[in-house]
């Protein structure tokens, strides 16, 4: 977020009338650095005595990334791990990079649902070809 915004959310979060206000911030620890606006933003709330409640997501495993591919594609799992291994090898289990890269095999029509066989359809090999785009790789 930018300054004004922080500003104005610390105003509402340290305004003693407010009574019934719940913030939810989300940010990679990576990019959050002393000195960066939102770790400031955090330091002087919790400074102030605002409970602060953190909750830090780590990546997911091979198996959960089966599983989250199965579900999202009504498939069994015996059945997505070529595809889930892939994914898994190219996003790290980060769940946002694998919701994007779904995405974008869904976009470029390398996954597929197929009316004639009524269920989904990869092209493992193209899939494997796929280059990851520099940003996401450099935050993996």
């Amino acid at each position: 977020a930018d300054s004004s915004s922080l500003s104005f959310i610390k105003s509402v979060l340290t305004n003693s009338e407010s009574k019934c206000f719940l913030f939810i911030g989300s940010y990679r620890n990576d990019q959050s650095s002393d000195g960066h606006p939102f770790a400031e933003f955090l330091s002087d709330i919790s400074t102030r005595n605002i409970p602060v409640t953190k909750i830090a997501l780590d990546n997911i495993c091979r198996g959960d990334v089966n599983d989250l591919i199965s579900d999202v594609i009504c498939m069994p799992k015996s059945q997505t791990k070529s595809l889930s291994d892939i994914v898994y090898q190219k996003t790290g289990g980060n769940v946002l990079f694998v919701n994007q890269f779904l995405k974008s095999l869904y976009n470029e029509g390398l996954l597929q649902f197929s009316l004639d066989s009524d269920s989904w359809e990869w092209d493992i090999a193209s899939i494997q070809m796929k280059t990851i785009p520099e940003d996401v790789v450099r935050l993996l």
